[in-house]
């Protein structure tokens, strides 16, 4: 791939590559906190904070109750008295704060452990009103060379869906995927990268969509032994 000399493009590509580093970091903008509860009538507490693509932050403090609705053992060995999976289901109940403002929350928790694999789903809708509320979902699995982890949140007022962001991370055998979708007030826009390894080499596809604008960016990562630091090539693609 040709090195560029154009300035503005090297540092356009660069803030994809700085953005998809904070996205593996802090996943999407979209954060869980499990905390101690401060409220004796919930015995759970955490807290959600969610990041647009414009870097608006939002915060939810959920307390709630679990309560077991479902719970299975599958393929039980009865001399060992193990399973090769557990899965447990729960319902929630409970109140958000955010903005000092006190909403209804209800839910559900998926777990499910097995003996190679886990894997965890969580729904929380925080509710002012029949018409307006937040729907949060989280799920996370992982195998022994995959990883998966989703979180998307909805925001609907008067009965119409106004916002949704969504993040989307897996790797399995080395290849890093992502992509971070936003849907606000009818405007659409996309992130998706894409990472893989050949030799001390390493490529991203990136695809960047903004409205009806979309761009398609190869990088080419070639690590440096002298400096063990990575030197990018860029290039755009049709």
């Amino acid at each position: 791939l040709p090195e560029w000399n154009e300035k503005y493009r090297k540092e356009e590509v660069q803030k994809y590559l700085s953005l998809m580093e904070e996205f593996i970091a802090t996943d999407g903008g979209m954060k869980t906190e499990v905390k101690e509860s401060d409220k004796v009538e919930y015995a759970n507490y955490i807290r959600i904070t969610t990041k647009d693509l414009q870097g608006n932050e939002a915060s939810y403090d959920l307390y709630y109750n679990q309560e077991l609705i479902k719970e299975e053992d599958e393929d039980k060995d009865e001399d060992k008295d193990e399973s090769d999976e557990v899965e447990e289901e729960y319902s929630v109940t409970g109140i958000c704060i955010s903005n000092d403002v006190v909403y209804q929350l209800e839910g559900k928790i998926e777990k499910e452990q097995g003996k190679d694999e886990v894997e965890n789903e969580s729904y929380f809708k925080i509710i002012q009103d029949k018409d307006n509320y937040i729907v949060v979902k989280e799920e996370f699995e992982q195998e022994e060379n995959e990883y998966e982890h989703e979180f998307k949140y909805e925001i609907v007022a008067n009965g119409k869906k106004v916002e949704t962001v969504s993040f989307e991370l897996e790797e399995e055998d080395g290849k890093l995927s992502i992509e971070v979708k936003e849907s606000k007030n009818g405007f659409k826009r996309s992130y998706r990268f894409k990472e893989h390894k050949e030799g001390q080499n390493k490529f991203i596809k990136i695809q960047v969509k903004e409205g009806k604008e979309v761009k398609n960016i190869i990088v080419r990562a070639v690590l440096n032994t002298e400096t063990n630091e990575y030197e990018y090539n860029y290039q755009y693609a049709k």
